[in-house]
């Protein structure tokens, strides 16, 4: 049960991320529940709601049953946005908007990240009509702050 929590729970944070779609976690939720008469009450109303919005998934996905730690999955999604960022440098963009919506949902490593998070979008776009070399600066930040949180610092 606790394998189903976790990744309930990474789905939880990834569609408030915006990063899955509903239907996606619906998918995953049939095939966690066909033939299991005794599974968890949460994934079986979600298996059944095909017209389920994001939010409602995401709160069903909160009270699927077991434990997980959110904060080290927390950490994994700072390091897989590290690691896309490293790899292709115009994925900036998508993951300042990632960290605003995560911000937003009140998933941040912690107080002082949150604060960081909310800024970067707007850092992005005012970066993005700056004088040259702002964009760079910017890269580079949001690199090291992404490293600062990724498990093991993610290298």
């Amino acid at each position: 049960m606790t394998e189903y929590r976790k990744r309930a729970e990474a789905y939880r944070l990834a569609l408030m991320a915006g990063l899955v779609e509903p239907k996606e976690v619906i998918a995953w939720a049939r095939e966690a529940t066909t033939g299991d008469k005794k599974g968890d009450p949460a994934l079986k109303e979600i298996a059944a709601g095909d017209s389920l919005s994001a939010t409602a998934v995401a709160e069903l996905l909160g009270k699927v049953k077991g434990s997980v730690d959110s904060q080290a999955l927390v950490r994994d999604l700072f390091g897989a946005m590290h690691r896309a960022l490293r790899t292709d440098p115009a994925k900036a963009a998508h993951i300042t908007q990632v960290l605003e919506r995560l911000a937003h949902a009140g998933i941040a490593p912690d107080s002082a990240a949150e604060v960081r998070m909310w800024a970067y979008e707007e850092l992005r776009q005012l970066a993005e009509g700056g004088p040259p070399g702002t964009m760079k600066k910017l890269h580079e930040e949001l690199e090291q702050f992404l490293k600062t949180y990724a498990p093991f610092g993610d290298d």
